[in-house]
């Protein structure tokens, strides 16, 4: 019965340690430029907290290529190391450069209202 416990500890241990990550991304030809990255805080598990990041700080004429957040191993380490009291998350944000582009449009508190494709 104790090695059934520890097997399972373990199963839970390795599964809470994978690492996830969700992409957006409008068109896959879109010629990417800088990548810029951010770590965003979560608690418990990521359970608790609201982020909302507006990406117009990396890039400023709003021509966003992609979006990737997710955790990876370092982020993973912190949320082990805190015991998932504090469980911070990356966000990777790619601007375009020449070619296509996303032209996100944002309302007055950041939201998401509309995204178009742009040429140049």
């Amino acid at each position: 019965m104790k090695r059934l416990g520890s097997a399972a500890l373990l199963a839970v241990l390795l599964g809470a340690a994978g690492c996830y990550k969700a992409t957006f991304i409008r068109d896959p030809n879109a010629v990417k430029g800088m990548e810029q990255d951010k770590w965003l805080d979560f608690w418990l598990w990521g359970l608790v907290n609201e982020q909302e990041m507006d990406v117009k700080q990396f890039c400023p004429d709003g021509r966003v290529a992609q979006v990737v957040t997710g955790g990876n191993f370092g982020t993973g380490i912190v949320t082990l190391l805190t015991l998932g009291i504090y469980a911070p998350r990356k966000v990777y944000v790619t601007c375009a450069s020449d070619g296509r582009a996303i032209q996100l449009e944002l309302d007055e508190d950041g939201k998401l209202v509309a995204f178009a494709e742009v040429k140049r």
